[in-house]
């Protein structure tokens, strides 16, 4: 006769019978990239605040309702103080779980709730051509090459702040369904190998010393400089060149320089421009012609760059073509297509 507490319905053994059965999920789950059952419904976010005085990151997950401990994602450099846990994430089965680091700073929360936005945005799922290899110049974070990785084959991003880039190693290496390659590297204009860059308190952002202000009372870095279409060829091989689908640039202002540097990936690929249109290319009163009719001169510069690559600007989420750089037609990016595509 056998234990009540070990019988073949006492509750000690239910016990670890269920017990074993959780540990076997979890190493599956482990095993499988951490991914989570796709047919659940809708986008679950859990965010993760990470103490100060901690080394390692722990997150917690819920699955309708009840939460249960994740793995430990060991953050060796100690700059992440959030990770928010994006569950069923759409359009790529087998990649419904995304993980988004946010660097531990004092920086404004200006990008904090920009990656759920963009996994529902209708450009990053239906707009964007899907597959192929996607190039993010000014990744910062990553929170532009996480949620274009799941629409694309590859991600190549590009970010020359040391301190963002940091940010945006580990962000990819918290998503490895996600195939993004990263490079701490500024997009030059081909005639100089380094550039210096400016930023504000902290290092939050900045952009090209020289390319919209005056930024003489902050700190100044030199970041290495590459030509991208002559990095990527000799990177990745020129095979590479014609799989590029898409190509987005933000660039703090120096964009109009960057999109000068692509034409000669336009003989390999007709791949799509993602540019922002600068916040700070709106004319205002020192330029004196602030008014709707008004055009900056950096606006100026930008619709000039995409004309001369071949391409014509439209609103990405009108789908509208944008008619000219003046103020009453500002948007906040620029979706550019070969003319007559």
């Amino acid at each position: 006769m056998g234990s009540k507490y070990l019988g073949p319905r006492s509750p000690l053994r239910a016990a670890v019978a269920l017990t074993a059965l959780v540990i076997v999920v979890l190493a599956l789950w482990h095993r499988l990239g951490h991914r989570v059952d796709s047919s659940l419904a809708g986008v679950s976010l859990v965010t993760v605040h990470v103490p100060n005085t901690t080394d390692r990151l722990h997150t917690i997950w819920t699955v309708n309702g009840s939460s249960a401990s994740g793995m430990q994602l060991e953050d060796k450099l100690g700059i992440a103080d959030r990770i928010d846990v994006y569950h069923n994430v759409s359009n790529l089965p087998g990649k419904s779980t995304i993980l988004f680091a946010y660097r531990r700073s004092s920086c404004p929360d200006w990008n904090r709730e920009h990656p759920d936005k963009l996994f529902s945005n209708s450009v990053f799922t239906s707009v964007l051509p899907a597959g192929g290899v996607y190039v993010d110049i000014g990744a910062c974070y990553g929170d532009t090459s996480v949620p274009l990785a799941i629409r694309a084959d590859t991600v190549i991003s590009f970010e020359p702040n040391p301190f963002s880039y940091k940010v945006l190693q580990l962000n990819a290496a918290l998503n490895p369904g996600l195939d993004i390659r990263t490079h701490n590297l500024a997009a030059g204009d081909g005639r100089v190998s380094e550039l210096t860059f400016t930023y504000g308190g902290d290092m939050c952002n900045g952009g090209v010393l020289g390319s919209w202000k005056d930024a003489s009372t902050e700190t100044a870095i030199k970041v290495k400089a590459v030509d991208i279409p002559s990095f990527l060829a000799k990177q990745y091989g020129k095979e590479l060149l014609q799989r590029i689908s898409v190509i987005k640039i933000d660039a703090e202002g120096f964009d109009s320089t960057i999109i000068r540097t692509l034409r000669p990936l336009t003989r390999h690929s007709r791949f799509v421009l993602l540019v922002e249109w600068f916040d700070y290319f709106v004319t205002s009163p020192p330029h004196g012609n602030e008014g709707p009719e008004g055009v900056h001169p950096g606006a100026k510069e930008l619709f000039d760059a995409i004309a001369a690559l071949g391409y014509e600007p439209f609103d990405p989420i009108s789908g509208a073509r944008v008619p000219g750089p003046q103020n009453k037609h500002k948007v906040p990016d620029l979706l550019c297509r070969p003319v007559g595509a």
